[in-house]
């Protein structure tokens, strides 16, 4: 029969700390998501009474049926899907073009690039140009702001 190797108090002391101190960081990562979630379910009163915690109060949809209803949220989740499926083909392109030296020792290339790469340790490697991501946003939501201003000097 073999004999079961006791861990040290040390060790089981570490793992109970570790738990517990994991436990409280998913409570408090979760937390504000939960709270959002129930105050997007609620009424508006409840909300405004304070009534509202982790938990939905008077839920009603009001809120998703406003937000599906407005034409800006299909161009901006249009958008969302155009930024990620491009963004992702950039990235796997420029990072597969990026591999290639990387695994070829005998090109002097890798000598200088590895340092850069393995420091930095970048998320993603492409990122969209600066101006282009300025041109982008703001085609649609310059306009936006145009509109508000025009609004707003009316009265």
């Amino acid at each position: 029969m073999a004999r079961i190797k006791k861990e040290p108090v040390g060790y089981r002391l570490f793992q109970g700390v570790n738990a517990i101190v994991m436990l409280f960081m998913v409570c408090v990562t979760l937390y504000p998501f939960l709270f959002v979630i129930a105050q997007s379910l609620s009424s508006s009163a409840a909300i405004y009474a304070g009534k509202v915690t982790i938990f939905p109060v008077e839920t009603n949809l009001l809120a998703y049926t406003t937000v599906v209803r407005n034409p800006d949220f299909y161009l901006s989740y249009r958008n969302t899907l155009f930024y990620v499926v491009l963004g992702t083909a950039i990235s796997l392109v420029l990072s597969c073009m990026l591999a290639y030296p990387l695994s070829k020792p005998r090109l002097k290339i890798q000598r200088f690039l590895t340092p850069f790469i393995i420091f930095r340790l970048p998320p993603s490697l492409p990122k969209f140009h600066p101006v282009l991501a300025h041109r982008l946003f703001y085609i649609h939501y310059g306009q936006f702001w145009k509109n508000v201003c025009n609004i707003h000097s009316q009265f």
